[in-house]
């Protein structure tokens, strides 16, 4: 199994409902792709680490199931609605 982890800095002033919108139509991922084992996005707690941003971490069966994600239209449709809240040149991905 793969965890996709994606951390993305919001930019300013963003309202929280177009916000939870985002975060909610990010979460639908897994009803639309088969090859989503679990996902959890929420926006971040802003205890410590990186402020005031969304925090993505998906479950995903193998390599191959996560590049087939990176590639759908679903993936780009989700990353057009996400980059115009997000600062996109402080994105944090990462794979374990």
């Amino acid at each position: 199994m793969i965890k996709q982890i994606f951390i993305a800095p919001l930019r300013e002033n963003i309202d929280n409902n177009i916000i939870n919108k985002v975060i909610n139509e990010m979460r639908n991922m897994k009803s639309k792709n088969k090859n989503i084992l679990n996902i959890n996005v929420n926006k971040s707690l802003d205890i410590m680490g990186i402020k005031n941003a969304i925090v993505m971490i998906i479950d995903l069966k193998d390599k191959t199931s996560l590049i087939e994600l990176l590639n759908s239209n679903l993936h780009k449709e989700i990353s057009n609605k996400v980059s115009k809240i997000i600062k996109t040149e402080d994105i944090v991905t990462v794979q374990i």
